[in-house]
Protein backbone atom coordinates (compact mmCIF):
# COMPACT_ATOMS: atom_id res chain seq x y z
CA UNK A 1 0.00 0.00 0.00
CA UNK A 2 2.98 2.63 0.04
CA UNK A 3 3.13 2.50 -3.48
CA UNK A 4 -0.27 5.15 -3.24
CA UNK A 5 -0.65 8.18 -1.62
CA UNK A 6 -2.32 8.94 1.45
CA UNK A 7 -4.90 10.82 -0.14
CA UNK A 8 -6.37 8.21 -2.48
CA UNK A 9 -6.35 5.63 0.28
CA UNK A 10 -8.78 8.21 1.70
CA UNK A 11 -10.43 8.38 -1.35
CA UNK A 12 -10.90 4.03 -1.17
CA UNK A 13 -12.01 4.22 2.42
CA UNK A 14 -14.42 7.26 1.93
CA UNK A 15 -15.98 4.99 -1.54
CA UNK A 16 -15.61 1.51 0.81
CA UNK A 17 -13.34 0.26 -1.81
CA UNK A 18 -10.77 -2.78 -0.44
CA UNK A 19 -7.63 -3.43 -2.53
CA UNK A 20 -6.04 -6.76 -2.86
CA UNK A 21 -2.12 -6.50 -1.75
CA UNK A 22 -1.63 -6.81 -5.81
CA UNK A 23 -3.66 -3.62 -6.20
CA UNK A 24 -1.11 -0.90 -5.54
CA UNK A 25 1.83 -1.96 -7.57
CA UNK A 26 -0.77 -1.73 -10.47
CA UNK A 27 -2.18 1.35 -9.47
CA UNK A 28 0.95 3.43 -8.82
CA UNK A 29 1.80 5.87 -11.26
CA UNK A 30 -1.52 6.09 -13.27
CA UNK A 31 -3.45 8.97 -14.08
CA UNK A 32 -6.68 7.33 -13.86
CA UNK A 33 -6.56 5.97 -10.07
CA UNK A 34 -9.52 7.97 -9.11
CA UNK A 35 -11.72 6.67 -12.13
CA UNK A 36 -10.66 3.20 -11.44
CA UNK A 37 -11.10 2.88 -7.77
CA UNK A 38 -15.02 5.06 -8.64
CA UNK A 39 -15.27 2.42 -11.41
CA UNK A 40 -14.79 -0.92 -8.75
CA UNK A 41 -17.16 1.31 -6.26
CA UNK A 42 -19.95 1.16 -8.61
CA UNK A 43 -19.31 -2.44 -9.24
CA UNK A 44 -19.57 -3.21 -5.88
CA UNK A 45 -16.73 -5.86 -5.86
CA UNK A 46 -15.58 -7.11 -2.37
CA UNK A 47 -11.92 -7.01 -3.43
CA UNK A 48 -10.75 -5.44 -5.84
CA UNK A 49 -7.11 -6.93 -7.36
CA UNK A 50 -5.13 -6.36 -10.12
CA UNK A 51 -6.79 -8.79 -12.71
CA UNK A 52 -10.14 -7.13 -11.55
CA UNK A 53 -8.96 -3.30 -12.58
CA UNK A 54 -7.00 -4.69 -16.07
CA UNK A 55 -10.59 -6.10 -16.70
CA UNK A 56 -11.95 -2.68 -15.79
CA UNK A 57 -9.06 -0.79 -18.24
CA UNK A 58 -9.77 -3.78 -20.93
CA UNK A 59 -13.66 -2.14 -21.08
CA UNK A 60 -12.68 1.42 -20.92
CA UNK A 61 -10.28 0.52 -24.05
CA UNK A 62 -12.49 -1.53 -26.06
CA UNK A 63 -15.11 1.40 -25.67
CA UNK A 64 -12.73 3.97 -26.91
CA UNK A 65 -13.99 4.46 -30.98
CA UNK A 66 -11.37 5.31 -33.66
CA UNK A 67 -10.50 8.60 -35.30
CA UNK A 68 -12.23 8.45 -38.40
CA UNK A 69 -10.15 8.96 -41.80
CA UNK A 70 -11.11 12.83 -42.20
CA UNK A 71 -12.00 14.21 -45.60
CA UNK A 72 -9.99 17.18 -45.60
CA UNK A 73 -10.91 20.91 -44.16
CA UNK A 74 -12.60 21.41 -47.64
CA UNK A 75 -15.72 18.95 -46.86
CA UNK A 76 -15.71 19.58 -43.46
CA UNK A 77 -19.24 21.79 -42.92
CA UNK A 78 -19.61 22.84 -38.98
CA UNK A 79 -22.84 23.45 -38.54
CA UNK A 80 -21.75 26.74 -36.32
CA UNK A 81 -19.95 28.30 -39.46
CA UNK A 82 -23.90 28.97 -40.60
CA UNK A 83 -24.51 31.33 -37.86
CA UNK A 84 -23.75 34.94 -37.10
CA UNK A 85 -21.98 36.06 -34.28
CA UNK A 86 -24.14 37.04 -31.42
CA UNK A 87 -21.19 37.87 -29.05
CA UNK A 88 -21.61 40.70 -26.62
CA UNK A 89 -18.42 41.30 -23.89
CA UNK A 90 -19.81 43.10 -20.64
CA UNK A 91 -16.43 45.78 -20.66
CA UNK A 92 -17.93 47.86 -17.54
CA UNK A 93 -18.49 44.78 -15.11
CA UNK A 94 -14.90 43.44 -15.28
CA UNK A 95 -11.88 45.63 -13.89
CA UNK A 96 -9.54 46.15 -16.82
CA UNK A 97 -8.05 50.43 -16.82
CA UNK A 98 -10.89 50.65 -13.95
CA UNK A 99 -8.26 50.73 -10.82
CA UNK A 100 -8.76 53.33 -8.53
CA UNK A 101 -7.43 51.89 -5.65
CA UNK A 102 -4.51 53.33 -3.60
CA UNK A 103 -4.34 50.82 -0.79
CA UNK A 104 -5.53 53.86 1.85
CA UNK A 105 -8.09 53.10 4.47
CA UNK A 106 -11.10 54.66 2.92
CA UNK A 107 -10.46 52.03 -0.32
CA UNK A 108 -11.69 49.21 2.44
CA UNK A 109 -14.64 51.35 3.65
CA UNK A 110 -15.67 52.16 0.11
CA UNK A 111 -15.13 48.15 -0.90
CA UNK A 112 -17.06 46.78 2.20
CA UNK A 113 -19.96 49.73 2.11
CA UNK A 114 -20.21 48.78 -1.58
CA UNK A 115 -20.31 45.06 -0.99
CA UNK A 116 -22.71 45.67 1.96
CA UNK A 117 -25.07 48.01 0.33
CA UNK A 118 -25.69 45.68 -3.01
CA UNK A 119 -26.00 42.47 -0.85
CA UNK A 120 -27.97 44.14 0.87
CA UNK A 121 -30.63 44.60 -2.16
CA UNK A 122 -30.47 41.20 -3.19
CA UNK A 123 -31.41 40.14 0.33
CA UNK A 124 -34.13 43.17 0.06
CA UNK A 125 -36.01 42.03 -3.47
CA UNK A 126 -36.53 38.93 -2.16
CA UNK A 127 -40.18 38.34 -0.74
CA UNK A 128 -38.71 36.34 2.55
CA UNK A 129 -36.26 38.53 3.29
CA UNK A 130 -38.17 42.07 2.78
CA UNK A 131 -39.70 44.46 5.78
CA UNK A 132 -35.56 44.07 7.37
CA UNK A 133 -34.57 46.86 9.82
CA UNK A 134 -31.18 47.99 10.77
CA UNK A 135 -29.38 46.78 13.83
CA UNK A 136 -30.07 50.05 15.62
CA UNK A 137 -33.89 50.04 15.45
CA UNK A 138 -33.67 46.23 16.28
CA UNK A 139 -31.95 47.10 19.66
CA UNK A 140 -34.57 49.50 20.70
CA UNK A 141 -37.18 46.32 20.14
CA UNK A 142 -36.46 43.97 22.68
CA UNK A 143 -37.87 40.72 22.91
CA UNK A 144 -39.70 41.82 19.18
CA UNK A 145 -39.11 39.19 16.17
CA UNK A 146 -37.06 41.33 13.68
CA UNK A 147 -35.21 40.47 10.49
CA UNK A 148 -31.78 42.43 10.13
CA UNK A 149 -28.91 42.08 7.45
CA UNK A 150 -25.68 42.22 8.55
CA UNK A 151 -22.22 40.99 7.52
CA UNK A 152 -20.30 38.39 9.61
CA UNK A 153 -17.75 40.06 11.26
CA UNK A 154 -16.80 36.87 13.72
CA UNK A 155 -17.61 33.79 14.35
CA UNK A 156 -16.86 31.85 17.51
CA UNK A 157 -18.09 28.51 19.23
CA UNK A 158 -18.44 28.79 22.67
CA UNK A 159 -17.78 26.06 25.79
CA UNK A 160 -21.25 25.36 25.70
CA UNK A 161 -21.29 24.85 22.31
CA UNK A 162 -23.17 27.51 20.86
CA UNK A 163 -22.60 29.66 18.32
CA UNK A 164 -21.00 33.19 18.63
CA UNK A 165 -21.57 35.48 15.60
CA UNK A 166 -20.29 39.10 15.22
CA UNK A 167 -22.75 41.25 13.14
CA UNK A 168 -22.39 44.42 11.73
CA UNK A 169 -23.81 46.54 9.29
CA UNK A 170 -23.51 50.16 8.36
CA UNK A 171 -23.94 51.84 11.47
CA UNK A 172 -23.15 49.89 14.45
CA UNK A 173 -22.33 45.78 15.80
CA UNK A 174 -24.03 43.52 17.23
CA UNK A 175 -23.47 40.12 19.38
CA UNK A 176 -25.46 37.46 18.32
CA UNK A 177 -26.31 33.77 19.60
CA UNK A 178 -27.28 30.27 17.99
CA UNK A 179 -28.30 27.98 20.20
CA UNK A 180 -27.33 24.43 20.12
CA UNK A 181 -29.90 22.67 21.42
CA UNK A 182 -32.70 24.38 21.26
CA UNK A 183 -36.10 23.59 19.14
CA UNK A 184 -36.74 27.16 17.69
CA UNK A 185 -32.98 27.55 16.80
CA UNK A 186 -31.79 23.82 15.82
CA UNK A 187 -32.20 24.75 11.75
CA UNK A 188 -30.72 28.23 12.16
CA UNK A 189 -27.83 26.73 14.16
CA UNK A 190 -27.11 24.13 11.37
CA UNK A 191 -26.72 26.77 8.59
CA UNK A 192 -24.86 28.90 10.74
CA UNK A 193 -22.16 25.90 10.29
CA UNK A 194 -21.79 27.23 6.67
CA UNK A 195 -21.39 30.74 7.72
CA UNK A 196 -18.11 32.51 6.12
CA UNK A 197 -16.50 35.64 7.38
CA UNK A 198 -16.85 38.82 5.66
CA UNK A 199 -20.27 37.99 3.70
CA UNK A 200 -23.80 39.52 4.21
CA UNK A 201 -26.85 37.58 5.04
CA UNK A 202 -30.14 38.31 6.39
CA UNK A 203 -30.99 37.07 10.41
CA UNK A 204 -34.46 36.87 11.73
CA UNK A 205 -34.54 36.89 15.59
CA UNK A 206 -34.93 38.79 18.50
CA UNK A 207 -33.11 40.95 21.23
CA UNK A 208 -32.49 38.89 24.43
CA UNK A 209 -30.18 41.09 27.23
CA UNK A 210 -27.00 42.18 25.47
CA UNK A 211 -27.52 39.18 22.50
CA UNK A 212 -29.66 39.11 19.18
CA UNK A 213 -31.01 35.04 19.49
CA UNK A 214 -30.74 33.82 15.90
CA UNK A 215 -33.92 31.67 14.92
CA UNK A 216 -33.14 32.08 11.08
CA UNK A 217 -30.47 32.57 8.46
CA UNK A 218 -31.25 33.37 4.79
CA UNK A 219 -28.28 33.81 2.18
CA UNK A 220 -29.07 36.64 -0.89
CA UNK A 221 -28.79 33.47 -3.51
CA UNK A 222 -29.79 33.63 -7.07
CA UNK A 223 -33.41 33.89 -8.10
CA UNK A 224 -35.23 30.21 -8.86
CA UNK A 225 -35.55 30.14 -13.00
CA UNK A 226 -36.00 27.42 -15.75
CA UNK A 227 -32.59 26.53 -17.18
CA UNK A 228 -32.37 28.40 -20.90
CA UNK A 229 -32.51 26.62 -24.56
CA UNK A 230 -32.84 28.59 -27.84
CA UNK A 231 -33.71 26.83 -31.12
CA UNK A 232 -30.42 27.39 -32.25
CA UNK A 233 -28.00 23.80 -32.33
CA UNK A 234 -24.90 25.85 -31.28
CA UNK A 235 -22.25 25.38 -28.62
CA UNK A 236 -19.82 27.03 -26.44
CA UNK A 237 -16.22 24.92 -25.75
CA UNK A 238 -15.38 25.81 -22.52
CA UNK A 239 -11.70 25.49 -21.21
CA UNK A 240 -9.09 26.53 -18.63
CA UNK A 241 -5.72 26.08 -17.57
CA UNK A 242 -3.58 25.27 -20.34
CA UNK A 243 -0.41 26.26 -18.66
CA UNK A 244 1.34 26.61 -21.66
CA UNK A 245 5.32 26.42 -20.94
CA UNK A 246 4.97 23.81 -18.41
CA UNK A 247 7.00 20.56 -19.01
CA UNK A 248 3.34 18.68 -18.09
CA UNK A 249 1.35 20.71 -20.36
CA UNK A 250 -0.39 17.97 -22.59
CA UNK A 251 0.61 19.66 -26.15
CA UNK A 252 -0.32 16.31 -28.19
CA UNK A 253 -3.80 16.16 -26.90
CA UNK A 254 -4.30 19.69 -26.75
CA UNK A 255 -3.65 19.31 -31.04
CA UNK A 256 -5.84 16.61 -31.15
CA UNK A 257 -8.88 18.95 -29.31
CA UNK A 258 -7.57 21.47 -32.28
CA UNK A 259 -7.80 19.35 -35.21
CA UNK A 260 -11.15 17.60 -33.91
CA UNK A 261 -12.34 21.97 -34.58
CA UNK A 262 -11.21 21.60 -37.88
CA UNK A 263 -12.64 18.58 -38.84
CA UNK A 264 -9.89 15.80 -38.24
CA UNK A 265 -10.48 13.02 -35.50
CA UNK A 266 -13.60 10.60 -33.51
CA UNK A 267 -16.80 10.95 -35.49
CA UNK A 268 -18.46 11.52 -32.15
CA UNK A 269 -16.01 14.50 -31.17
CA UNK A 270 -16.85 16.34 -34.77
CA UNK A 271 -20.27 16.04 -34.54
CA UNK A 272 -20.40 18.16 -30.93
CA UNK A 273 -17.46 20.36 -31.95
CA UNK A 274 -19.44 21.39 -35.23
CA UNK A 275 -21.64 23.24 -33.55
CA UNK A 276 -18.90 24.69 -31.44
CA UNK A 277 -19.79 28.83 -31.99
CA UNK A 278 -17.77 30.39 -29.00
CA UNK A 279 -14.87 29.38 -26.86
CA UNK A 280 -14.64 30.49 -23.35
CA UNK A 281 -10.95 29.97 -21.77
CA UNK A 282 -10.94 30.67 -17.76
CA UNK A 283 -7.53 31.36 -16.74
CA UNK A 284 -3.97 30.18 -16.34
CA UNK A 285 -3.27 30.19 -20.06
CA UNK A 286 0.35 29.74 -19.48
CA UNK A 287 2.26 28.62 -16.43
CA UNK A 288 4.30 31.57 -15.43
CA UNK A 289 7.30 32.15 -14.00
CA UNK A 290 8.03 32.52 -10.38
CA UNK A 291 4.51 31.38 -9.17
CA UNK A 292 6.14 28.87 -6.45
CA UNK A 293 9.28 27.99 -5.29
CA UNK A 294 11.41 26.08 -7.71
CA UNK A 295 9.05 26.48 -10.67
CA UNK A 296 12.14 27.06 -13.13
CA UNK A 297 12.89 23.20 -12.67
CA UNK A 298 9.04 22.33 -13.97
CA UNK A 299 8.87 24.44 -16.77
CA UNK A 300 9.99 23.55 -20.64
CA UNK A 301 9.76 27.47 -21.94
CA UNK A 302 11.20 29.82 -18.84
CA UNK A 303 10.48 33.36 -20.57
CA UNK A 304 7.08 34.61 -19.81
CA UNK A 305 6.98 36.52 -23.25
CA UNK A 306 7.49 32.91 -25.01
CA UNK A 307 5.23 31.03 -22.95
CA UNK A 308 2.18 33.46 -24.42
CA UNK A 309 3.66 33.20 -27.82
CA UNK A 310 3.38 29.77 -27.76
CA UNK A 311 -0.40 30.06 -26.01
CA UNK A 312 -1.16 32.59 -28.85
CA UNK A 313 -0.13 30.43 -31.93
CA UNK A 314 -2.19 27.31 -30.45
CA UNK A 315 -5.47 29.42 -30.00
CA UNK A 316 -4.47 30.83 -33.39
CA UNK A 317 -4.61 27.69 -35.26
CA UNK A 318 -8.94 27.54 -33.88
CA UNK A 319 -11.12 28.05 -37.16
CA UNK A 320 -12.32 31.96 -38.04
CA UNK A 321 -15.61 31.23 -37.61
CA UNK A 322 -15.17 30.87 -33.60
CA UNK A 323 -15.09 33.40 -31.08
CA UNK A 324 -12.84 33.06 -28.61
CA UNK A 325 -12.50 35.55 -24.80
CA UNK A 326 -9.59 34.93 -22.52
CA UNK A 327 -9.75 35.45 -19.35
CA UNK A 328 -6.39 35.07 -16.25
CA UNK A 329 -5.92 33.27 -13.65
CA UNK A 330 -3.84 33.76 -10.66
CA UNK A 331 -0.37 31.52 -13.07
CA UNK A 332 -0.82 34.31 -15.78
CA UNK A 333 1.19 37.72 -15.82
CA UNK A 334 -1.09 40.23 -14.05
CA UNK A 335 -1.83 41.00 -10.70
CA UNK A 336 -2.46 37.70 -8.28
CA UNK A 337 -5.05 39.94 -6.14
CA UNK A 338 -8.72 39.98 -7.74
CA UNK A 339 -10.42 41.21 -9.47
CA UNK A 340 -7.72 40.86 -12.20
CA UNK A 341 -7.12 42.67 -15.46
CA UNK A 342 -7.02 41.20 -18.88
CA UNK A 343 -3.84 39.80 -19.58
CA UNK A 344 -3.56 41.97 -22.99
CA UNK A 345 -3.53 44.92 -20.50
CA UNK A 346 0.20 44.08 -19.46
CA UNK A 347 1.40 41.80 -22.17
CA UNK A 348 0.82 44.64 -24.91
CA UNK A 349 1.81 42.67 -28.08
CA UNK A 350 -0.46 40.58 -27.65
CA UNK A 351 -3.77 39.59 -30.08
CA UNK A 352 -1.88 40.51 -33.12
CA UNK A 353 -4.15 38.59 -35.13
CA UNK A 354 -7.32 40.47 -33.72
CA UNK A 355 -9.40 37.47 -33.26
CA UNK A 356 -9.03 36.64 -29.57
CA UNK A 357 -11.23 39.00 -27.21
CA UNK A 358 -9.08 39.81 -24.04
CA UNK A 359 -11.28 40.32 -20.63
CA UNK A 360 -10.34 40.35 -17.02
CA UNK A 361 -11.55 38.02 -14.13
CA UNK A 362 -14.36 38.05 -13.63
CA UNK A 363 -15.64 38.61 -16.58
CA UNK A 364 -19.37 38.65 -18.03
CA UNK A 365 -20.67 37.67 -22.00
CA UNK A 366 -23.88 37.18 -23.71
CA UNK A 367 -24.12 34.62 -26.58
CA UNK A 368 -27.63 33.64 -28.76
CA UNK A 369 -29.19 34.80 -25.73
CA UNK A 370 -27.24 33.11 -22.61
CA UNK A 371 -25.50 35.48 -20.10
CA UNK A 372 -22.37 33.49 -19.01
CA UNK A 373 -20.02 34.77 -16.29
CA UNK A 374 -16.48 33.59 -16.31
CA UNK A 375 -14.21 33.24 -13.29
CA UNK A 376 -11.01 31.89 -12.88
CA UNK A 377 -11.64 30.04 -9.24
CA UNK A 378 -8.93 30.96 -6.89
CA UNK A 379 -11.25 31.29 -4.27
CA UNK A 380 -12.48 27.83 -4.51
CA UNK A 381 -9.49 26.93 -2.25
CA UNK A 382 -11.17 29.07 0.28
CA UNK A 383 -14.21 27.43 0.08
CA UNK A 384 -12.92 23.74 0.04
CA UNK A 385 -10.70 24.60 3.51
CA UNK A 386 -13.80 26.26 5.24
CA UNK A 387 -17.17 24.87 4.50
CA UNK A 388 -17.78 21.03 5.38
CA UNK A 389 -18.77 18.49 2.50
CA UNK A 390 -16.72 20.16 0.36
CA UNK A 391 -13.54 18.84 -1.61
CA UNK A 392 -11.19 18.87 -4.62
CA UNK A 393 -13.50 15.74 -6.45
CA UNK A 394 -16.27 17.25 -7.07
CA UNK A 395 -15.36 21.09 -7.67
CA UNK A 396 -19.37 22.15 -8.59
CA UNK A 397 -20.33 21.73 -4.93
CA UNK A 398 -18.13 24.97 -3.62
CA UNK A 399 -19.00 26.70 -7.00
CA UNK A 400 -22.62 26.25 -5.88
CA UNK A 401 -22.10 27.84 -2.76
CA UNK A 402 -21.00 31.02 -3.95
CA UNK A 403 -23.51 31.07 -6.30
CA UNK A 404 -25.47 30.76 -3.16
CA UNK A 405 -23.96 33.91 -1.41
CA UNK A 406 -23.46 35.74 -5.21
CA UNK A 407 -20.17 36.08 -4.04
CA UNK A 408 -17.25 34.89 -6.58
CA UNK A 409 -14.67 35.49 -2.85
CA UNK A 410 -16.93 36.37 0.26
CA UNK A 411 -13.87 35.64 2.57
CA UNK A 412 -11.69 38.80 2.41
CA UNK A 413 -7.78 37.96 2.88
CA UNK A 414 -7.81 34.27 2.48
CA UNK A 415 -7.82 35.15 -1.43
CA UNK A 416 -6.44 38.61 -1.85
CA UNK A 417 -8.88 40.99 -3.24
CA UNK A 418 -7.96 44.66 -4.14
CA UNK A 419 -10.27 47.20 -2.91
CA UNK A 420 -11.87 48.74 -5.91
CA UNK A 421 -14.57 51.39 -5.62
CA UNK A 422 -16.92 48.15 -6.61
CA UNK A 423 -17.00 44.94 -5.31
CA UNK A 424 -15.90 42.72 -8.57
CA UNK A 425 -16.58 39.90 -6.88
CA UNK A 426 -20.13 40.20 -6.67
CA UNK A 427 -22.05 38.49 -9.02
CA UNK A 428 -24.14 41.32 -10.55
CA UNK A 429 -27.66 40.51 -12.12
CA UNK A 430 -29.03 36.95 -13.69
CA UNK A 431 -26.80 34.46 -15.22
CA UNK A 432 -27.45 31.23 -17.35
CA UNK A 433 -24.08 30.11 -17.21
CA UNK A 434 -20.98 30.24 -14.36
CA UNK A 435 -17.73 28.81 -15.53
CA UNK A 436 -14.53 28.24 -13.03
CA UNK A 437 -11.51 26.26 -13.92
CA UNK A 438 -8.32 26.28 -11.33
CA UNK A 439 -8.58 23.06 -8.95
CA UNK A 440 -7.76 21.29 -12.54
CA UNK A 441 -10.47 18.64 -12.17
CA UNK A 442 -13.94 18.86 -14.46
CA UNK A 443 -17.40 18.47 -12.95
CA UNK A 444 -21.07 20.29 -13.64
CA UNK A 445 -24.40 20.51 -12.29
CA UNK A 446 -27.53 22.67 -12.83
CA UNK A 447 -28.28 25.18 -10.26
CA UNK A 448 -31.59 26.68 -9.86
CA UNK A 449 -31.61 27.18 -13.43
CA UNK A 450 -27.88 27.82 -13.85
CA UNK A 451 -25.74 25.75 -15.30
CA UNK A 452 -22.74 25.35 -13.17
CA UNK A 453 -19.40 24.08 -15.13
CA UNK A 454 -15.51 23.24 -14.05
CA UNK A 455 -13.91 23.10 -17.53
CA UNK A 456 -10.84 20.89 -16.24
CA UNK A 457 -6.76 21.81 -17.23
CA UNK A 458 -4.79 20.49 -19.92
CA UNK A 459 -1.51 20.15 -17.29
CA UNK A 460 -0.83 16.73 -16.48
CA UNK A 461 -0.94 15.69 -12.57
CA UNK A 462 1.88 17.59 -10.91
CA UNK A 463 4.31 16.63 -7.71
CA UNK A 464 2.36 19.24 -5.76
CA UNK A 465 -0.97 17.16 -6.57
CA UNK A 466 0.34 13.81 -5.90
CA UNK A 467 1.53 15.13 -2.22
CA UNK A 468 -1.64 16.54 -1.74
CA UNK A 469 -4.04 13.18 -3.39
CA UNK A 470 -5.51 15.35 -5.37
CA UNK A 471 -6.44 13.55 -9.50
CA UNK A 472 -6.82 15.75 -12.07
CA UNK A 473 -8.88 15.08 -15.54
CA UNK A 474 -7.02 16.55 -17.83
CA UNK A 475 -7.58 16.95 -21.55
CA UNK A 476 -11.56 16.86 -20.62
CA UNK A 477 -13.94 19.55 -22.67
CA UNK A 478 -16.90 20.74 -22.01
CA UNK A 479 -19.08 21.65 -24.98
CA UNK A 480 -22.03 23.23 -23.57
CA UNK A 481 -24.90 22.87 -25.94
CA UNK A 482 -26.98 26.05 -26.37
CA UNK A 483 -30.29 23.85 -27.53
CA UNK A 484 -30.55 21.76 -24.84
CA UNK A 485 -28.71 23.84 -21.73
CA UNK A 486 -26.34 21.15 -21.05
CA UNK A 487 -22.71 20.62 -21.02
CA UNK A 488 -21.24 17.20 -22.68
CA UNK A 489 -17.90 15.89 -21.77
CA UNK A 490 -15.88 15.37 -24.74
CA UNK A 491 -12.22 13.13 -23.92
CA UNK A 492 -8.96 13.69 -25.93
CA UNK A 493 -6.47 11.15 -24.20
CA UNK A 494 -7.38 8.25 -26.53
CA UNK A 495 -4.20 7.31 -28.67
CA UNK A 496 -1.89 9.50 -26.56
CA UNK A 497 0.88 7.56 -24.36
CA UNK A 498 0.47 8.16 -20.90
Amino acid sequence: MANIDQGLLNLANELGVRLAPDAPEFLSGREDVEQLLREVAEKKLFVAGKKDLEEIVKQWESKIPLPVESSGAASYRPISKEYDSKLEIEYDLEVTRKTKCAGEVKDFVQYFRNRFERTSACLRARASTSGAVKIQAAQKMPGKAVRIIAMVAEKKQTKNGHILLELEDEETTQLALILKNDRKTSEAFTKAQNLLFDEVCAFDGKISNQFFIVEDITWPDIPLKQAKMIEEDLAIGMISDMHVGSKKFLEENFRKFLDALKGKGIKQHLETLGKVKYITIAGDLVDGVGVYPNQEKDLAEKDIYQQYVQFERLINEIPDHIEIIVAPGNHDAVRRAEPQPAVSDIIKDLNSSGKIRYVGSPAYYKAHGFRGLMYHGTSLDSIIAALKGMDYHTPEKPMVELLKRRNLSPIYGDNPIVPEEKDYMLIDGEIDILQMGHIHKNGSTVYRGVSVVNSGTWQARTDFQIRQGHVPTPALVPVFEMKYGQAKLLDFNYGVAL
